[in-house]
């Protein structure tokens, strides 16, 4: 019989993923066991060595991408949304779907650099993003929490129409179906389809657009029907599938990009992305806090996790490359799980708890769970293959495992079977399956061959990466010696200049940071010994006269627009000159070889009348 566990369970050789000494543990780590998928160990196969992705970076990407559905709400679509919640917010909140459609009147403004630096490092292989200090993803546990879409419930593309629901359908289908037509059309009509043309506008504008981005998509009519009677759908699998299909898309475009190197100015590549990329940025938030903006909203209880980023803009200060490449100890591998989060639900804490245990995956995790919350978290757990719109992607979990809270391992490579044509993703769980759940105080680890494997098999030089060179070191004067940090005048001036002598190229690496050397009391840096093969210091007066040269002679006076205080000595003159006289003028005195000058009276005009005195 198959073995359904998720984890496993063993002691193992553990280390922080920040590095550290090596220890030993009870290790939980997920599994991979998946019988239509082919599973390989990493390394039977040279061909499944794994390499950071190396495209050329630009400093600016030609390229001019349409996102399809990121697009602002208009003033009368936020209009619908509040009447339509009034009315239909029970049955919303029966399929799941109530965070979802109000996530549609928040406003994410678009930081096109965010998206296009973190697309450099996706890996379509495994469907992650592949950094240098680690392998994340965006999961089913993030379009879950950030876009509110159910991960429970029937396939989206496979939904039965009796004869209701096909009138309906017919009732939905008009001739003029762009969005601002379907708006006058439908809403505030008092139609009894006005809730499934609210759905279909909701589906086609913010989840899965047609060919026709300006215009309903009559795809989405089942899917509408459906929800709007109640039924719980899996929007989330399709949701994710159309993200990673996007994200393959835009990492292809930019390494076809970078070959082009004759392109000229505003030439550029256009592409279209159909999928709600804008959980990607809202991921990138949440997780790389430096890269985050100064601000964020207050959010208000009831309201959803993405307003928290309602209406923000980035700063356009940050550097993207270094800062996402050097984030690995600032990235927040469970930022749901955060103590007194007020941005997770209540439902969302029944999952995030302080203590590990097992509980079975198909019981109640309280009294009142009747929304297969921990079921919706193991599916999030299960390696399985995402069908999407128009596309099928693998969902490998494990590659992640401590964006769950548990530790990683080295992952197995998964291939698709070509053999095995049709396969749902969702499988029922056995009736006796449990499952651990880590504890959110916890801290997850790697093992000790992981890192291993992780240095020697993904990480590589940078001169082995097609299309980059090292730089040439130019010649410049050394620094003086562990002089930085122990300044008299040290503080935060001192610390960046510190933070700057480790950074090449713009990265930065933690582990080379200058200490401050530690000396004992009343010695100065300065008095430390010199390196071996070096003569020792010697420190010289400002009296001190090299080997043949004549002594110094110092003289002592004030400057001369000073005037002394107090007593002041007698100048030192040097050999050869006498001391100033003192003369009353020295226009009196004459160059030499002139005639000595003659006392010439000054006259006075006023003191000559005075006296009696005229000029002649």
């Amino acid at each position: 019989m198959e073995d359904e566990s998720l984890v496993e369970e063993k002691e193992e050789v553990m280390i922080s993923p920040c590095g550290g000494k090596p220890f030993k543990k009870m290790a939980y780590f997920l599994k991979s066991n998946v019988p239509q998928l082919i599973q390989v160990e990493e390394g039977e196969d040279g061909n499944l060595k794994l390499k950071l992705p190396s495209l050329s970076a630009k400093c600016k990407w030609p390229l001019e991408v349409k996102f399809y559905c990121w697009s602002y709400p208009s003033e009368k679509w936020e209009e619908w949304v509040r009447k339509m919640h009034e009315r239909c917010h029970n049955i919303w909140k029966k399929c799941c779907l109530d965070e979802a459609i109000l996530n549609s009147v928040y406003r994410i403004c678009k930081n096109e650099e965010l998206v296009f630096n973190v697309a450099e490092r996706w890996c379509s292989e495994t469907s992650s993003f592949l950094f240098p200090w680690g392998e994340a993803t965006v999961t089913l546990e993030d379009v879950m929490v950030l876009g509110g879409f159910p991960v429970l419930g029937c396939l989206p593309f496979s939904l039965p129409l009796h004869n209701e629901e096909n009138i309906i359908i017919r009732q939905l289908k008009k001739p003029k179906n762009a969005y601002g037509e379907w708006l006058d059309c439908f809403m505030g009509s008092g139609s009894s389809v006005e809730h499934e043309a609210f759905l279909a506008m909701w589906l086609s504008k913010f989840v899965f657009p047609g060919n026709d981005v300006e215009k309903i998509n009559e795809n989405v009519f089942p899917i509408a029907v459906h929800l709007a009677r109640g039924t719980k759908i899996a929007l989330a699998p399709a949701v994710l599938a159309g993200i990673y299909r996007d994200l393959t898309l835009l990492s292809g475009t930019m390494a076809e990009a970078s070959k082009f190197s004759n392109l000229g100015v505003g030439d550029s590549l256009e592409m279209g992305i159909s999928s709600p990329m804008q959980l990607v940025q809202i991921w990138v938030w949440e997780r790389l806090v430096p890269l985050r903006p100064s601000k964020e909203n207050f959010i208000e209880k009831g309201d959803p996790r993405v307003s928290r980023w309602h209406a923000i803009e980035q700063e356009d200060t940050i550097n993207m490359r270094p800062a996402i490449d050097s984030a690995g100890e600032a990235f927040l591998w469970r930022p749901y799980a955060l103590k007194g989060d007020p941005r997770v639900s209540r439902v969302l804490h029944r999952y995030y708890r302080e203590f590990a245990d097992w509980l079975p995956i198909n019981g109640k995790m309280s009294d009142d769970d009747d929304d297969g919350t921990l079921e919706s978290f193991a599916q999030c757990l299960r390696v399985c293959e995402l069908q999407g719109i128009d596309c099928k992607e693998l969902y490998q979990p494990h590659r992640v495992a401590m964006q769950f809270g548990y530790d990683q391992d080295v992952p197995k490579w998964i291939q698709r079977s070509n053999e095995f044509l049709e396969f749902a993703w969702y499988r029922p769980f056995a009736d006796d399956a449990f499952l651990f759940i880590p504890s959110r105080l916890g801290e997850a680890d790697v093992s000790y061959r992981y890192m291993e494997w992780w240095r020697n098999r993904v990480l590589v030089p940078v001169d082995t990466i097609p299309g980059m060179k090292r730089r040439a070191r130019k010649a410049r004067r050394p620094a003086p010696r562990n002089t930085l940090q122990n300044h008299p005048k040290g503080g935060k001036n001192n610390q960046a200049s510190a933070l700057l002598v480790n950074c090449t190229n713009g990265h930065c690496r933690n582990d080379t940071l200058m200490h401050p050397v530690k000396t004992e009391q009343g010695i100065e840096p300065y008095d430390l010994p010199p390196p071996p093969g070096f003569p020792p210091k010697q420190y010289l007066s400002k009296a001190y006269v090299p080997p043949g040269f004549p002594k110094k002679i110092i003289a002592v006076a004030p400057p001369p627009s000073f005037l002394p205080k107090g007593n002041v000595a007698e100048p030192i003159y040097p050999p050869g000159f006498s001391p100033k006289k003192n003369v009353a003028n020295l226009d009196d005195l004459p160059p030499p070889g002139f005639p000595p000058k003659k006392n010439v009276a000054t006259f006075q005009p006023k003191k000559a009348v005075e006296e009696g005195l005229r000029l002649f």
